[in-house]
């Protein structure tokens, strides 16, 4: 699983100045989940819990190095990595440019500061091929996604643009602009983040 840290603003507008809030994205990587902990003044909760694309393997998985997320992009490119250049099962794929249609990594994707070369093409994005999936279920009736990513973390679109709006302090009809558009922009983080992977 992994974490994310970032400092929150209590309401969309502004940061109350007496309170000091993070945040912890928990990536399950066997459960399959992303979970969002908050840690306001110490008081920490379990938000809730979210179905992910996990890494299919876990010498994909960067365990135990935590590294800050640099950015947000909206309608990011996505080029195959060298791995899976050299895969005989990915042969023909393409790269794509942003807004492009059939983007494997959608139309939002958080940059992780990653500087191994084995891991530096990992991402947190929005997984189009999740809606079309059928999720099973955890023992409390939350969905779980499933492993088949090449490293990075795959969401649901509208979790995604929580995610990229909470991390910005921009309004999600804004972020949805920009998605529209089928333009490239980055977003930069009006609040710190990390990201780990942490075995369960």
């Amino acid at each position: 699983m992994f974490f994310l840290l970032l400092l929150l603003c209590n309401s969309s507008a502004e940061c109350a100045a007496s309170s000091k809030t993070t945040i912890r994205y928990e990536a399950l990587v066997e459960s399959r989940q992303l979970r969002t902990v908050l840690n306001v003044d110490g008081n920490i909760t379990v938000e809730k819990l979210i179905p992910a694309v996990m890494p299919e393997k876990d010498s994909m998985v960067p365990y135990n190095i935590e590294v800050p997320i640099t950015f947000i992009r909206i309608n990011p490119p996505w080029a195959p990595t060298p791995e899976m250049l050299r895969d005989p099962d990915e042969l023909g794929i393409k790269p794509f440019k942003g807004g492009q249609p059939g983007n494997p990594i959608g139309r939002i994707a958080l940059y992780p500061d990653y500087k191994a070369p084995k891991f530096k093409y990992i991402r947190m994005h929005e997984s189009p091929e999740l809606p079309q999936r059928e999720l099973s279920q955890d023992e409390n009736g939350d969905l779980r996604g499933y492993r088949e990513s090449h490293g990075c973390v795959g969401l649901y679109i509208s979790d995604a643009k929580s995610i990229a709006a909470r991390l910005t302090g921009l309004d999600e009809n804004e972020i949805n602009k920009w998605i529209h558009s089928r333009r490239s922009k980055y977003l930069p983080l009006k609040y710190q983040a990390t990201i780990i992977f942490l075995k369960e």
